[in-house]
């Protein structure tokens, strides 16, 4: 799900959503 909206989690986790 790379929305974009939970584009800071992937920065701060490296979730990648």
């Amino acid at each position: 799900m790379s929305t974009g909206t939970v584009k800071w989690f992937d920065a701060s986790k490296g979730f990648g959503f």
